[in-house]
């Protein structure tokens, strides 16, 4: 499913809308496409658990919050990136749909509190098709397995967020 940039900005918006879209200018939401695909949660999870599971170990300032969340975020670029890049060919040849070539609705978002727990962190967060609507959903990078939560505006306070 393929939406406009102001789709997922008003996803957002409708948890923390304070923060800035002034893409131009200041701003603490990086959102920078037109637009984007909004891949299904069963896709979604596919790719995170055969492709995210080789995950590394914590390491403090040398693997951490910040590097699993831009790593995570990273994996859906490169596999989008790779498409792009064989894109004529592969819906040519009926393999791909061109709707995957756009970048997914996935990113990394930092804030002072998640889950109720006050703690300067870098959580990741997927915007899916799941149960016939699209989600704001947010996850722990760094665990083994995939779990999403719905964030909380007063639980999971987020000051800056990229996709």
């Amino acid at each position: 499913m393929i939406v406009q940039r102001k789709e997922p900005v008003g996803i957002i918006h409708g948890v923390w809308p304070d923060l800035i879209d002034g893409m131009p200018g200041p701003s603490n939401l990086a959102i920078p496409d037109t637009e984007y695909y909004v891949p299904a949660l069963e896709q979604f999870r596919e790719i995170y658990e055969t492709r995210w599971q080789e995950q590394r170990h914590y390491i403090r300032q040398a693997w951490d919050c910040d590097d699993s969340g831009y790593s995570a975020m990273a994996l859906c670029v490169l596999l989008v990136t790779m498409i792009r890049l064989h894109v004529a060919d592969l819906v040519f040849a009926g393999i791909v749909d061109a709707t995957a070539a756009r970048p997914w609705t996935v990113g990394e978002a930092w804030g002072t509190r998640f889950r109720g727990q006050a703690m300067g962190h870098a959580v990741c967060f997927a915007i899916l098709r799941a149960d016939g609507r699209v989600q704001l959903f947010l996850f722990e990078p760094q665990a083994k397995q995939l779990v999403l939560w719905a964030p909380d505006p007063k639980g999971d306070v987020v000051h800056y967020l990229r996709m």
